[in-house]
């Protein structure tokens, strides 16, 4: 239940015995005036003259002062405008104790010294006004100062206007009617600025001003009374009319404890041009409807000034929607292509499904340029820049031609989007293809001509999607379904959710299986001429508790999407040269092969974290064979080539697997430090029965001789093929002819199997 007075956060944080005396004295200065209004209007009550006039009326005008100057003192963030407000109270009571003093003489003259009093609240007030709207605002900024500006001179020209005719007819000397027009022409500036606050806030003050607005209205009727009454010689002390100053400073000081200025900080905007519009009408009024005579030069002056103050704000108004354009303009926009960004796609892929005619489809195209990494990495992000700017002015250019329906957007890195509105699939995949068909031309970058291609996923709305973040999930699904098969452009199918949701269930499987150790290695022979085991190659294996034995195809995709590779590479290292480390020590000194992905080579602490597990399982880099693929290398070949060098160094042996399948050149094989190549399974699979395979493993044991390289075949499964390898040269050969990838202790009994049978044969 809320009491008079005190309920601002100001005041319920005063302690002490100002928490109980704040209150008395608000309600204090009610009782006084309820009094002071009782003893005027019923003067039979036989309280007249001195007690009433002197005592219980200056009571009435000192309380709302003392209430204010408690506030100036208990809030200090408030003090200056409160003590501003009490400067103007006290002003007044001075000039009403003169005015008594000067009456109780005899016949008090007109103007007096205690008119000067009474004169004296008003720039006091508007002060107060002035200071407390600036704790409030805080920097004004132009178009807030121009609303003020704007009110308050339409305030004062429609005060003008009334006053200055009125002013006229009073038959008084120069004098008497300056001081007879002096207390309306100060409600006038003050009623001024308060149409200022009112402009400056949008029309919502808020805090404490309501109660100034209606005090200070409360004050200026009781001005007008008593202008006319002494122009009359009508007014005499101890009317009723006495008790509406009062009452003016009583609700002030009463909306001062009910509220802080800088309680509310409403936004300012475009809802303030109302006051801009209705200061111009006032204007134009007085200007061209009111009659000469009530239009004096100062009127007439004050009514140009609004009009002046109308148009300054009506142009900073347009600069500021110049502004907001732009400024819209530019949250739409991507920085570095110019095209639409993410913001924007939403909002028209939004409006198009609104908005699309029956029997037809909004079309989601989402492209991804293949290898952009590769760029960024080897050139530079400028240069990564570069390629996305001339890749989004192809883009650009290609669907120009169907209209400004189409829309197109970065979405943020290499990845952009195509809206195309009210079609079919046929049409849509037609955009698309032309999208990716216009990437062939290859893009000269710092004197290097480079291809580059988009992955290309395509989504419609209704038949994939019925809202906008279902038709961007499945456009994406489909451009990773395009990226994963290198199909180029790729439709969306419901298939590919559930393939997806697999994929996920599979990957979280996975990222559990590394911390549980579910991940197994399996070790594959390499046979040499003589039938010997001279090394083995590590694959990593993955032992699900519930699905078993998960295919490596399946997972290691998995694990390069979800960045997992190098946690798989330290565990395929570790337990690999362990195995060996064992395997030497019971009298097999084989070497063991072990494959390195593309963010291994990119891992600039790989030599040394290799250089550690030899040390931890007591080995010399003669043990290990790292093993790379053509594609890997390719993907940061500065960076490859820094930690293939540096594992060099520390005596490691590297062959390129695959050989054969990759993009490199042969002068890139020279530069290699590489001591073996592996010529892939799909060269040496049909080499017995295939005349052109059988002379690619010839030309290429010829091009290891040349080189000094080691040579070893892959997918040997009939003893055919291990022959003819060996015939050509071959240094080493693996396969399912000879065994499969075993665990470490069944390759340790097939060892010494194959072993004792040798010996047998010798």
């Amino acid at each position: 239940m809320r009491r008079i007075g005190v309920v601002s956060a100001e005041t319920e944080a005063l302690a002490g015995r100002w928490r109980v005396a704040v209150p008395l004295l608000l309600t204090a200065q009610w009782v006084l005036i309820v009094i002071y209004a009782i003893l005027l209007v019923l003067p039979g009550l036989g309280v007249t003259g001195w007690p009433r006039d002197v005592l219980v009326g200056n009571l009435v005008y000192a309380a709302p002062a003392a209430v204010i100057m408690a506030r100036a003192l208990l809030v200090p963030a408030d003090r200056t405008w409160c003590l501003l407000l009490v400067c103007g109270m006290v002003s007044f009571l001075s000039g009403n104790l003169v005015f008594l003093w000067i009456e109780r003489l005899g016949d008090p003259p007109f103007p007096s010294w205690a008119d000067l009093g009474y004169v004296g609240i008003y720039p006091f007030v508007i002060a107060a006004l002035l200071v407390s709207l600036r704790a409030r605002m805080g920097r004004m900024r132009q178009s807030i100062a121009l609303d003020a500006v704007v009110g308050a001179l339409a305030a004062a020209t429609v005060c003008g206007w009334i006053i200055t005719p009125l002013a006229r007819s009073f038959d008084l000397p120069t004098l008497q009617l300056v001081v007879s027009v002096a207390c309306p022409v100060g409600d006038v500036l003050v009623m001024s600025a308060v149409v200022g606050v009112l402009a400056v806030t949008g029309g919502r003050p808020g805090g404490f001003y309501p109660y100034l607005i209606i005090g200070l209205a409360i004050f200026a009727v009781a001005d007008t009374v008593y202008t006319y009454r002494v122009s009359f010689d009508a007014y005499q002390v101890g009317q009723p009319l006495d008790a509406l100053w009062a009452l003016g400073m009583v609700v002030v000081a009463h909306g001062v404890w009910r509220g802080s200025p800088r309680e509310s900080r409403p936004e300012v905007g475009f809802a303030s041009l109302w006051v801009v519009g209705l200061a111009a009408l006032v204007a134009l009024a007085v200007l061209t409807v009111a009659p000469p005579a009530h239009a004096p030069y100062i009127v007439i002056l004050l009514a140009a000034g609004t009009l002046l103050a109308c148009g300054g704000r009506t142009v900073e108004a347009f600069a500021r929607v110049r502004d907001l354009a732009a400024a819209r303009k530019q949250a739409l926009t991507d920085d570095l292509t110019q095209v639409g960004n993410r913001r924007l796609l939403y909002q028209r892929t939004e409006e198009a499904m609104r908005n699309r005619a029956v029997g037809r489809s909004v079309a989601l195209i989402l492209l991804d340029l293949d290898r952009f990494k590769e760029v960024n990495d080897s050139l530079g992000h400028h240069a990564g820049d570069e390629l996305l700017q001339v890749v989004g002015g192809r883009f650009a250019a290609e669907i120009a031609p169907f209209g400004r329906e189409l829309l197109l957007a970065r979405l943020g890195g290499d990845e952009f989007a195509v809206l195309v509105p009210d079609v079919d699939l046929d049409q849509a995949h037609a955009v698309a293809q032309r999208l990716h068909d216009c990437l062939t031309e290859p893009v000269q970058l710092e004197n290097i001509e480079l291809h580059t291609n988009a992955s290309v996923g395509l989504a419609l709305s209704p038949a994939h999607a019925d809202n906008r973040s279902d038709l961007l999930r499945c456009a994406d699904l489909a451009m990773y379904h395009a990226k994963r098969g290198g199909r180029g452009v790729a439709v969306f199918e419901p298939g590919l959710l559930r393939i997806t949701r697999d994929r996920l269930e599979m990957a979280e499987h996975l990222q559990q299986g590394i911390r549980r150790g579910e991940l197994e290695v399996h070790y594959q022979p390499q046979i040499d001429p003589q039938g010997q085991v001279p090394s083995v190659e590590a694959l990593v294996r993955w032992q699900h508790p519930t699905l078993g034995m998960v295919a490596p195809d399946v997972f290691l995709p998995i694990a390069e999407e979800r960045r997992l590779m190098p946690d798989l590479t330290r565990i395929v290292l570790d337990t690999a040269l362990g195995d060996c480390s064992r395997w030497r020590s019971l009298g097999h000194p084989m070497t063991v092969a072990v494959n390195l992905s593309a963010p291994d080579l990119l891992d600039v602490g790989l030599p040394a974290r290799v250089t550690r597990l030899l040390a931890k399982h007591h080995l010399t880099p003669d043990a290990l064979v790292l093993e790379i693929t053509e594609t890997t290398v390719m993907t940061d070949p500065v960076q490859a080539h820094e930690t293939l060098y540096n594992l060099r160094k520390l005596g490691v042996e590297l062959a390129v697997d695959d050989y054969g399948t990759g993009h490199c050149s042969l002068d890139y094989l020279r530069r290699l430090p590489v001591q073996e190549l592996k010529l892939d399974r799909s060269f040496v699979l049909h080499a017995a029965t295939d005349a052109k395979d059988a002379a690619i493993v010839t030309s290429t044991v010829q091009l290891t001789r040349a080189l000094g390289l080691r040579m070893v075949g892959e997918g040997v499964e009939d003893e055919e093929v291990a022959a003819l390898l060996f015939a050509a040269g071959v240094d080493r050969v693996q396969g399912w002819h000879y065994a499969r990838a075993m665990p470490a202790d069944d390759l340790l009994t097939w060892c010494t199997d194959r072993q004792t049978e040798l010996s047998r044969v010798v």
